[in-house]
């Protein structure tokens, strides 16, 4: 799944931002958001073993689900996870969406734990519930 873009904003010196004006003019890259964007995409495979080693950690349990991304659990995920009969533990380093989450009920039953390095977008209610978790 795609993650939508989020707006960040960095500090650089004047000298750095010449030397990636450079680059654009040079046809290195295509802008200053292109480089950034090459930037941050070489930095996070460079640590990629140190991203997996984090998201193969177990700190609730053997139970944990892990998953990198985004993610959209809706009603129906969640009646699916209560067929299973088990309660999951969620680890999630990226962006976890319930806002289509209308019976907060079987969320609470289905999702033991969530814990979330990133964005969750929840009701306020499940925001307080699984705080802490």
């Amino acid at each position: 799944m795609a993650d939508s873009p989020v707006i960040l904003t960095i500090d650089v010196t004047a000298t750095e931002l010449a030397e990636i004006d450079v680059l654009i003019d040079q046809g290195v890259v295509h802008s200053r958001e292109d480089f950034l964007n090459r930037a941050v995409r070489q930095e996070l495979e460079r640590n990629r073993a140190i991203i997996q080693t984090v998201s193969a950690e177990e700190p609730h349990g053997k139970s944990l689900d892990t998953l990198v991304g985004s993610y959209t659990y809706t009603d129906q995920d969640i009646l699916e996870q209560l067929k299973q009969g088990t309660r999951s533990k969620l680890f999630i380093i990226g962006h976890l969406n319930l806002s289509k989450i209308t019976n907060e009920g079987n969320l609470f039953k289905a999702i033991k734990t969530i814990t979330v390095v990133g964005k969750l977008t929840a009701s306020p209610t499940v925001v307080a519930h699984y705080q802490g978790s």
